[in-house]
């Protein structure tokens, strides 16, 4: 599953950076894979969704020894990681008698509420207790980190190199070397998603007195509105997810069912074609827009989710074919959207089959 050092695409992206031996550094944390209850589901700088439910109780870690595609095995030792990381840090200029100047930080941040915590931070010796794996969270809601209770906003995991404080001797006995207080030697990320977390929507009860004031009947289970779809300055209230009140206890009360697992889905589906539809609503009257145009708007990041490899990364080319054809097909971009994701399937068959 894991690219190896030499090919990881991340790398293409990442900016040069003025220090000798950070790159050798970099390949050595980019083995890293991200762990749910012990599966291996994304490489550094790739991106994993899943049920809101499994993202509120499975176990998260970060796995520096890497995993083989097929058999999911470690590729190297917990010895052989920190003997590859302490010749990169000496590649670096870091030599051991400076270890004492390094702090390795863990840190898991949704931008969309605006949630930071650092699970883990510890220094040179306290990475090599590890045994090369780094908690993120444990399984259950207890001492959860606050992002990893947020589910509808996903979650950034981040794991950062740096210095804790400045190195002994002035910065030019350090040519070409980190030496300043902050300065971080190589980091990974991973994505933690629920299926449509890169848009971003928290259901809000659907009340006898707003489907009153929406004129909605009765029994209404859903009510969607999705607005400026293709406005990159839009806010959180361009979409609204209304689900009845009960249905919504209900879901709290179950979130482990395969019922609840199967409603989430198809809710999300729901939004997704809210989306869809007015997004080529509007496009029909701007032929001159692009995808460009478009950056950051619902539209968009929908789009952008939606293009990912199965590693997690944004295919552009995929993105760019999704987006025309929304233009004129937008019941086959909803079919694709769909059909990349089999975990929805498997979720309405085991539901289907446990009512029966």
């Amino acid at each position: 599953m894991a690219d190896s050092a030499g090919n990881n695409p991340a790398r293409e992206s990442r900016p040069v950076r003025p220090y000798k031996g950070v790159d050798v550094l970099q390949d050595v944390l980019d083995q890293a894979v991200l762990r749910l209850d012990g599966e291996a589901t994304a490489v550094a700088d790739g991106s994993t969704v899943i049920t809101p439910g499994d993202y509120l109780l499975r176990e998260v870690v970060i796995d520096f020894l890497g995993v083989d595609e097929e058999s999911q095995d470690p590729t190297r030792t917990h010895e052989e990681f920190m003997t590859r990381l302490e010749e990169a840090l000496s590649d670096s200029g870091i030599s051991p008698d400076e270890y004492g100047y390094l702090t390795y930080t863990l840190t898991v941040s949704t931008p969309y509420l605006k949630l930071l915590e650092k699970p883990w931070e510890g220094d040179h010796a306290a990475l090599k207790e590890t045994g090369g794996r780094v908690f993120v969270t444990t399984s259950g809601r207890e001492n959860r980190p606050k992002p990893l209770l947020a589910p509808s906003g996903g979650c950034s995991i981040e794991f950062i190199i740096h210095l804790a404080r400045n190195r002994d001797g002035k910065r030019a006995d350090h040519e070409l070397e980190v030496w300043k207080k902050g300065t971080w030697l190589a980091r990974i990320r991973f994505g933690l998603e629920t299926d449509v977390s890169d848009i971003g929507f928290v259901p809000t009860p659907l009340t006898a007195d707003i489907k009153e004031k929406l004129d909605l009947p009765t029994d209404t289970v859903r009510y969607i509105i999705a607005e400026r779809p293709l406005d990159p300055e839009g806010s959180p209230t361009d979409l609204l997810v209304y689900v009845d009140e009960g249905v919504l206890d209900a879901i709290a009360a179950n979130l482990g069912g395969s019922g609840t697992k199967a409603f989430q889905h198809q809710l999300a589906l729901d939004v997704v074609a809210a989306i869809i539809n007015e997004s080529s609503r509007a496009l029909a009257g701007e032929q001159e827009t692009t995808l460009t145009s478009i950056h950051e708007s619902l539209c968009h990041r929908l789009i952008r989710q939606a293009s990912r490899t199965a590693k997690g990364r944004i295919d552009e080319d995929r993105e760019e074919a999704m987006f025309t054809r929304l233009k004129d097909e937008p019941l086959r971009v909803l079919a694709e959207f769909e059909g990349n994701r089999d975990i929805i399937r498997k979720q309405l068959v085991a539901s289907v089959r446990e009512a029966s």
